[in-house]
């Protein structure tokens, strides 16, 4: 009898922890890092720089908007560690977008004020802002989603 309760509770064990391996694995990531996911998932991507003309340090941010720049640090070196480690918000000075898996004419809006509001400039898909122009070290949030009243960047 005690060997069947043993075997019962391994079984079962065992199948928690397979169900459980199954649930965990996300179809797709959202966050920020260093570069863009290239995992065979669809992914949206802002390319924040430091400097002007994608210089300096970098960050990325993919899928999710993000409400607040406030906790994200540009976290990976560029051409000059110019940045590295200082805070996102109100420090980029350039970027670009990157689609992966599929074709979007999602635009990345970046926000002068936190929680997408004041002035903005807003990036099209797979194109570049040498230089930001409303939201140059003024920056606070970004969406994706393109208003029509922003700065573009085609």
């Amino acid at each position: 009898m005690r060997n069947i309760k043993r075997a019962a509770a391994l079984f079962a064990a065992v199948a928690t922890a397979a169900v459980g391996a199954f649930a965990a694995a996300p179809a797709a990531s959202a966050g920020a890092g260093p570069t863009c996911p290239n995992d065979g998932y669809n992914h949206l991507c802002l390319n924040l720089f430091y400097n002007s003309n994608f210089g300096g340090a970098g960050e990325t941010f993919w899928d999710n908007p993000i409400p607040d720049f406030g906790p994200y640090k540009f976290e990976w070196p560029g051409l000059t560690d110019a940045g590295l480690g200082r805070s996102v918000k109100n420090n980029a000075a350039s970027g670009y977008t990157q689609v992966r898996g599929w074709p979007s004419k999602t635009w990345a809006t970046i926000y002068y004020n936190s929680n997408y509001g004041g002035a903005c400039d807003a990036i099209a898909p797979n194109a570049k802002a040498y230089q930001l122009h409303y939201t140059y070290n003024n920056n606070a949030s970004m969406t994706w989603a393109y208003t029509g009243t922003c700065y573009q960047f085609q």
